[in-house]
């Protein structure tokens, strides 16, 4: 799986490679993006929903979008309760943003079928957004929970957890 994770990332970067790119910095809708991901993912800043999504927006293709964010925020909370985002690097058009970050934090709440580890995991994580009128309307995002719940297990089974 992080294979195939790797080959989309992989995939998209190289499909955005012939558009016309905007470096991240000087961008509005790709700090939009990772605001969006940080105050929402991170921190849970809800009530700002409206400022980074429109009514509507989808997420994954589903109209949703909020339960779903905030059901994932709070999951990924609860096993990782010092979960942290980094920003590896932003392809950005005029109306479309591609994120590649990174999560990191430290196991302590049930993961799946996992008991905690006490372990610092990192996982990555892409997002492409499509933007209108300044703010989000589709947002597909994709973390590598699979690779993560490998590296779990591997170190419950060095731990003996």
């Amino acid at each position: 799986m992080r294979l195939y994770f790797r080959c989309m990332t992989l995939i998209v970067l190289l499909l955005l490679q012939g558009c016309s790119q905007t470096p991240a910095p000087d961008n509005a809708n790709a700090q939009l993006a990772h605001q969006a991901t940080q105050r929402l993912l991170i921190e849970q800043d809800f009530d700002r929903w409206d400022q980074y999504f429109h009514a509507g927006a989808e997420l994954n293709g589903s109209a949703m979008a909020l339960t779903i964010m905030r059901g994932t925020a709070q999951a990924m909370h609860h096993s990782f309760p010092d979960v942290q985002l980094r920003l590896v690097e932003q392809i950005s058009t005029t109306d479309k943003v591609v994120t590649r970050f990174v999560l990191e934090g430290t196991h302590e709440g049930h993961y799946s079928n996992l008991k905690p580890t006490h372990q610092r995991v990192t996982f990555n994580g892409i997002s492409v957004d499509d933007f209108r009128d300044g703010r989000i309307a589709q947002r597909f995002m994709l973390l590598d929970l699979y690779g993560l719940g490998q590296d779990l297990a591997a170190a419950a089974n060095a731990t003996g957890s």
